[in-house]
């Protein structure tokens, strides 16, 4: 079970990080609407593996460079 503080975490992450996602994802695809699909996936993906991460954010490009080239 998430403390409440790790479930904050996530949540602030999730907020401050959720256009910046969009943005590169609908510039690396050209589609706004897969953009966000792309970028909210991506989201999620990160968010199942934030306890792990050193560095969010960097994980977080990663994965919505990959969902774009998939």
């Amino acid at each position: 079970m998430l403390r409440d503080d790790d479930k904050l975490g996530r949540e602030a992450f999730y907020v401050a990080c959720l256009a910046e996602a969009v943005a590169l994802a609908t510039a690396l695809t050209g589609v706004a609407a897969v953009g966000e699909d792309i970028a909210q996936d991506s989201l999620l993906k990160t968010l199942d593996r934030f306890g792990e991460l050193q560095n969010p954010s960097a994980y977080l490009r990663v994965v919505v460079v990959n969902g774009c080239r998939s």
